[in-house]
């Protein structure tokens, strides 16, 4: 990751069907979400810049080395920040109002908005090329930190204009399925056998 070389193989992660029913989310944004590592590529302190700039509250899942730093920037930017640590269904904790933000240095899969995707989450995505290849709407990708806070600024009362089309999401499903992936890996390893 985050090297110009081509990958020999690739193998997505596969993702389950969801048995939940998908909830429709719309209306104003009422709040910032953060899901992952707290590691310098996932670039986490942008959530809290973001809350700060458009004045949300921000929830943050996930644990890593850069926690401590985070709530301390939370605490002098006075952003009303909720740190849960690691969650293991952190979709339970994503309310009406919610809207996710993937700002993302680089990536691998990208698993986070995928399952996002597939829920029907409003999500804003950093505009790299590791993020483009899903092929979304020009509104879910955002440059820099303002581009985010612009978006967000512009459709404040529209939070369902970030939720990803049911088409881009059926692309963005094929080959993740765990008989895809076991495939695929079976392949692989009978190639290097």
């Amino acid at each position: 990751w985050n090297v110009q070389l081509e990958p020999d193989y690739i193998v997505q992660n596969p993702i389950l069907d969801l048995v939940e029913v998908k909830k429709k989310y719309s209306g104003q944004i009422s709040r910032l979400v953060f899901i992952g590592r707290l590691s310098v590529e996932k670039q986490a302190s942008w959530i809290i810049s973001l809350g700060k700039l458009t004045s949300l509250p921000v929830l943050v899942i996930g644990d890593g080395l850069l926690r401590e730093d985070l709530e301390t920037q939370s605490k002098d930017s006075l952003v009303s920040t909720e740190f849960l640590g690691f969650v293991e269904d952190p979709w339970k904790n994503i309310e009406n109002g919610d809207l996710l933000i993937v700002p993302s240095a680089f990536e691998g899969d990208g698993l986070v908005p995928i399952e996002a995707f597939k829920r029907n989450i409003p999500v804003l995505l950093n505009d790299i090329n590791d993020f483009r290849r899903f092929a979304l709407p020009e509104i879910n990708y955002c440059l820099e930190i303002q581009g985010f806070a612009e978006r967000i600024s512009q459709f404040r009362f529209n939070s369902e204009k970030f939720v990803v089309p049911e088409s881009c999401v059926e692309k963005n499903m094929t080959n993740r399925s765990p008989s895809d992936a076991a495939s695929r890996w079976i392949e692989i390893l009978s190639r290097l056998a």
